[in-house]
């Protein structure tokens, strides 16, 4: 949902999430979008930046009225819009003019997106549902190697032979440089051998955390085991295996 409501979704993925969305009717998916939004603003690392005039102006328009003198609207607001800058260790008391600011984030973030360093590689919720909604659902841990780049490595991949479909989520995989090398990931299927592993495609990382498709080259039957590999740019046919960052099996 996070991405829906921080980012956008492109026509595609809009028709895939109503499709999946209208199977299950007690789904509130603008509920969702207010929470993710509001909650992407309130525990965010990044520091946000001073809000243009022009913008105070509406949200102040667009707020309820409440028992607060008018000449301290604009600071409350500010205040709301502040909170990445001024974390509490406590959950945050969402006033009249707090509440107001959430449910304009999305025109917020659509100011702030391009100080935002975009994800490398984007997954949409309805590709993650489709996923995780499979009868044949297969869900593992992301191993860490002793390879100096998957020594923090941790995260799951969901896989469904059913779909041929699947995804990865990573924390503590490092930053690459395209330009050097790029991560690229193996299915070994047990119909193929060891000496074949499908190609599961090529990935950058930006960031901490990050999900990245599966978008396995050839049909995959049995997978008995996932690696994820670093490669020189544009990936390779055949890996050397010389660094193997993480691996997931059953």
């Amino acid at each position: 949902m996070r991405e829906r409501a921080v980012y956008g979704l492109d026509e595609g993925e809009e028709r895939e999430l109503k499709e999946l969305t209208s199977k299950h009717g007690d789904i509130d998916v603008e509920c969702y979008d207010r929470a993710a939004a509001a909650l992407d603003i309130a525990f965010s690392e990044r520091r946000c930046a001073a809000l243009p005039e022009g913008l105070r102006r509406r949200i102040e328009s667009s707020a309820p009225k409440t028992r607060a003198p008018e000449k301290r609207a604009p600071d409350a607001i500010s205040a709301a819009v502040r909170v990445p800058a001024q974390r509490s260790s406590t959950w945050p008391i969402w006033s009249g003019w707090a509440t107001a600011a959430a449910a304009t984030i999305v025109a917020i973030l659509g100011w702030t997106r391009e100080s935002r360093a975009p994800d490398p590689v984007k997954v949409s919720l309805a590709l993650q549902l489709e996923v995780d909604s499979a009868s044949d659902h297969l869900v593992l841990p992301m191993k860490p190697t002793d390879d100096p780049d998957g020594r923090n490595v941790a995260g799951e991949l969901h896989w469904s032979t059913s779909l041929q479909k699947g995804y990865m989520s990573f924390r503590g995989l490092p930053s690459n440089d395209p330009r050097q090398k790029q991560y690229q990931l193996w299915i070994f299927d047990k119909l193929r051998g060891d000496e074949h592993p499908v190609d599961g495609g090529v990935f950058d990382v930006a960031g901490s955390e990050i999900v990245v498709p599966i978008d396995a080259k050839i049909r995959v039957n049995d997978p008995a085991l996932f690696a994820v590999t670093a490669e020189p740019p544009g990936g390779v046919v055949v890996s050397k295996r010389e660094h193997i960052v993480s691996l997931a099996g059953p």
